[in-house]
């Protein structure tokens, strides 16, 4: 069992940071959780005691919104205008707790995903920067869209397990993108494969004219269309001259949905086509793809036409 500890124990720290971010009456309740883990030893345990804190939480604050409204009938006029204030207020910290509870979530049914790999002992230690959390809470108190909460939501479970993953201008971006331009990105990622761990559209020029089924906006815009739609957001590189490089002798893996190929190259591999950005490879790790047979197709052409050649198939499931 010891030598189990220091995985669970990290994701305690993960934890105990958007518990703490959320408030100081969460704060005021930690010790519980300490006191769960010791007594479960299982990261399980913390999460749901977290979840159970935030849920009073938002008890607490419903039950404070509803005298707010049965107070501001009978108010004088001259009190409704602070009354509609704490109203309004109420209503966005509840907004915000409901952020933070589906942060909780992701911690407890996926797996964290980083931005760099966790090779660092220091990975659990830092804590969330004040100047992002404050941008956070700003967006996350705000009437926000499903898929936007669910980034959000998402975001925060990243940056608590490793600071610095979600970058300033990440954050700004999930928090003022236009609808439309979110749907064509998730579009475009429904049908790139991973890579080498780089997310692509390898052979973009023999697909742009295609429409991808699973698109929010509709069949009628083809690839093409979409990518033109966020090529001002600088989520995706010039598909004339962006590459990614495997390096010869390397053996990597190449995904799309649940297939799974390991191959290793004979020689430097170069892909052209839909590449990431940094920023682009930030934002999809908060988005679950959603698999279609355009994607399977393109996986598929890729990987014949490497097969055999520039690279050596391991394993294929």
């Amino acid at each position: 069992m010891t030598e189990n500890l220091p995985v669970p124990q990290r994701k305690t720290q993960t934890l105990m940071k958007i518990v703490r971010a959320a408030g100081p009456f969460l704060l005021a309740q930690a010790d519980t959780l300490s006191e769960t883990y010791a007594r479960h030893q299982l990261r399980l345990a913390e999460v749901e005691a977290a979840k159970e804190l935030m849920v009073q939480e938002a008890r607490t604050i419903a039950e404070i919104r509803k005298k707010l409204i049965d107070k501001y009938v009978d108010a004088a006029p001259e009190d409704r205008l602070h009354i509609r204030r704490d109203i309004d207020e109420t209503g966005k910290e509840l907004r915000r707790l409901g952020i933070y509870q589906k942060a909780v979530n992701h911690l407890s049914q996926s797996k964290e995903k980083a931005a760099q790999p966790e090779d660092s002992t220091n990975v659990g230690d830092a804590d969330i920067a004040l100047p992002w959390m404050d941008r956070f809470n700003e967006f996350a108190r705000t009437h926000n869209e499903p898929w936007r909460q669910e980034l959000l939501s998402r975001a925060l479970a990243m940056e608590a397990s490793q600071a610095g993953a979600i970058g300033p201008r990440a954050l700004w971006l999930i928090g003022t993108l236009d609808e439309p331009l979110f749907h064509a990105f998730a579009a475009i990622l429904d049908v790139s494969s991973n890579i080498g761990g780089n997310y692509l559209v390898p052979s973009f020029a023999s697909f742009a004219e295609r429409p991808i089924p699973t698109c929010a906006l509709g069949t009628h815009l083809h690839l093409g269309n979409l990518l033109f739609m966020v090529s001002e957001l600088s989520l995706v590189g010039d598909t004339l001259t962006s590459q990614t490089v495997v390096p010869a002798n390397s053996v990597f893996l190449a995904i799309y949905d649940h297939r799974r190929v390991q191959a290793k190259t004979k020689s430097e591999m170069r892909i052209s086509g839909v590449i990431l950005t940094p920023l682009g490879l930030t934002i999809s790790r908060l988005y679950e793809p959603k698999a279609n047979p355009l994607g399977q197709e393109i996986f598929d052409t890729w990987l014949n036409s490497v097969r055999g050649g520039m690279i050596e198939v391991l394993n294929e499931i």
